[in-house]
């Protein structure tokens, strides 16, 4: 891992909004089991809009039947729990944290001091089966020059809020500060990339055949999710299909900011 990332806390695990395909929460299924998938994961409420059923660009977000869910689209998303370090805070619940024994000074982070990421250890725990999105973090794909591009992510709001939601301790990134300054690594890098953009494809493919059949309750989405992956990987079917959870913890303002914000934009 790269040294930029070493003096982080994981801002962008704890900032965004954490939309998944189809296709991650089978690898989650792959590292963790069925049943901690499930309660990793979880349907966020959207507004309903047609316009997200035809958007070629996004994920497509999922229409269930359940009385108390009329009137709303679901996005396969990552829970977020409160952060044990961060009081009144978010972060994906797959993010393991820890203090660390001693403040990390970074000589080349001159202001690291001051965030968060000098006091605060913070890692996947998923890494190897993490969703693509997270794997391209934070590189975008040119589709007109074929080549990965890196993509400064600014911070939110939030972070104004608390520094917990700060993303990254430098201010102007390089490739080389997440070792793709060889081509060998953007080569794997761009892989990834066009690896997320099928996954994608995939995903709306089949959420719009969910979208399009009767009875799309949620006692049996993880039945088809599972159909899907049969198709592919010949995952097993269990016995009593449990039930991914459509709502998130809230937790006071900060956990209202969040949900508020990430509703608003796309990861």
């Amino acid at each position: 891992m790269s040294s930029i990332c070493d003096s982080c806390h994981a801002g962008c695990c704890r900032t965004y909004r954490l939309v998944i395909t189809i296709f991650d929460f089978l690898d989650l299924v792959t590292a963790v089991g069925m049943e901690k998938a499930v309660q990793g994961t979880c349907f966020e409420a959207m507004p309903f809009n047609e316009n997200y059923l035809v958007n070629n660009h996004g994920i497509h977000p999922f229409v269930f039947d359940d009385e108390d869910k009329k009137g709303s689209m679901y996005s396969l998303s990552l829970k977020r729990d409160e952060s044990t370090l961060f009081p009144n805070t978010l972060k994906c619940t797959f993010l393991s944290e820890e203090k660390k024994a001693e403040p990390n000074i970074n000589a080349d982070l001159p202001e690291h001091d001051k965030h968060p990421g000098s006091t605060t250890d913070a890692r996947c725990s998923v890494y190897e089966n993490r969703p693509i999105m997270c794997r391209t973090y934070p590189i975008g794909f040119n589709s007109q020059i074929f080549s990965s591009q890196l993509r400064r992510r600014e911070d939110l709001p939030l972070a104004a809020q608390h520094d917990a939601y700060k993303i990254c301790p430098k201010s102007q990134l390089e490739l080389s500060d997440f070792a793709l300054n060889t081509p060998a690594a953007l080569m794997k890098k761009n892989n990834d990339l066009m690896l997320n953009d099928m996954r994608n494809q995939a995903h709306n493919q089949s959420v719009l055949k969910w979208n399009s059949q009767p009875e799309r309750l949620t006692a049996k989405i993880i039945p088809f999710i599972l159909s899907v992956g049969n198709n592919l990987i010949g995952a097993h079917k269990p016995n009593k299909p449990p039930i991914i959870e459509t709502a998130t913890p809230r937790l006071d303002s900060a956990a209202t900011a969040l949900k508020a914000k990430s509703t608003a934009s796309k990861v």
